[in-house]
């Protein structure tokens, strides 16, 4: 063996070197990537669950409140019924009252 065999053998050695490396960066990347991916597609799945469920109880609570606030209506009517009978019953006591 000469130089420049020697010379040439090394170098051939290097390239081979450093594209196995570039080769094992890149495929390092790619496998990291997806790993990265499939996370924030399961943070993001999760984000959606729960803001169904935040979506699903909001309407819950929107059925209930409805509920509570036609229960104050009638409660309220109810009052108002009551409020106009005794000012009728008032009215007659003190009719009643003045003979």
């Amino acid at each position: 063996m000469n130089g420049d065999s020697t010379i040439t053998i090394t170098l051939l050695i290097a390239i081979l070197g450093f594209a196995m490396s570039a080769v094992n960066t890149v495929t390092s990347l790619k496998k990291n990537n997806k790993t990265e991916t499939k996370a924030a597609a399961t943070e993001m799945a999760t984000v959606m669950v729960k803001l169904e469920l935040i979506q699903d109880n909001m309407k819950d609570l929107k059925t209930n409140m409805r509920g509570d606030m036609s229960d104050l209506k009638k409660d309220i009517l109810s009052i108002r019924s009551d409020m106009n009978e005794f000012r009728e019953r008032i009215v007659a006591v003190e009719q009643k009252v003045k003979t």
